[in-house]
């Protein structure tokens, strides 16, 4: 039972970073579309620009936090283990 709990927890963890990673990219896409429809503008560069670099701080963010997260976990856990 908790063998399965865990299979599906460690399935749902996949899923949401594989989704957050689409979305990210889509953003990022945009962005680049949005300059590529009219590069001499400097209003769809500026806007194409903070699309763009709105999703790659979102996505850079998530994974620094989730690393973080998980380093305090592990270091919390072999701190319990030393006790």
């Amino acid at each position: 039972m908790e063998k399965e709990s865990l299979k599906l927890a460690s399935r749902d963890s996949f899923l949401g970073i594989i989704t957050g990673f689409i979305i990210a990219i889509a953003g990022i896409l945009g962005g680049i579309y949005i300059v590529y429809l009219n590069p001499s503008s400097a209003a769809h560069a500026f806007a194409g620009g903070i699309v763009s670099g709105s999703s790659l701080i979102g996505l850079v963010r998530t994974f620094v936090i989730g690393s973080k997260n998980q380093n305090k976990k592990q270091t919390n856990s072999d701190h319990n283990e030393q006790e």
